[in-house]
């Protein structure tokens, strides 16, 4: 997200960057998909 200077550019690089946390946290094995559903 560096770099972006209009709210436009800024919100589609967070928009982005959190649909790839999404997809992290949803797929199982994951490091952060075991915090969220407490799995070992």
């Amino acid at each position: 997200m560096e770099g972006c200077r209009k709210v436009e550019a800024c919100r589609d690089a967070l928009t982005t960057e959190l649909q790839k946390l999404a997809r992290e946290v949803s797929t199982k094995g994951t490091e952060r998909h075991k915090p969220v559903t407490k799995s070992k």
